[in-house]
């Protein structure tokens, strides 16, 4: 038996033509990912930082007898938090270096 073939489309006007305007949805779906990508993760750490120091607050508000002043006290710290981290990623997005974890670890 024979190897199969190869029967890509390579060479020629009608393949450069092709594969540009592949590379040009790429790009707009990595545009588009990406952004998607920020704004999850703007979404995840509001909700995550108001749940997280909100949740602290209570617990040292029930320790100290005002267990209402000291959760929305935590939320608003928690969204503080959360909005600065949220402008620092962004920030760093718009300087051209990634914002995932994973390239912060390379």
């Amino acid at each position: 038996m024979s190897a199969p073939r190869d029967y890509s489309w390579g060479g020629g006007w009608y393949g450069s033509a092709a594969s540009t305007k592949t590379q040009a949805k790429d790009t707009a779906a990595t545009t588009s990912g990406a952004t998607a990508d920020v704004a999850w993760a703007a979404v995840s750490l509001l909700l995550s930082g108001m749940i997280l120091y909100g949740g602290a607050g209570w617990l040292l508000g029930s320790w100290l007898g005002r267990p209402a002043a000291f959760a929305g006290a935590g939320v608003l710290a928690g969204t503080a938090f959360a909005l600065v981290m949220i402008n620092a990623r962004i920030r760093r997005l718009a300087a051209g270096s990634s914002s995932t974890p994973a390239a912060d670890r390379r």
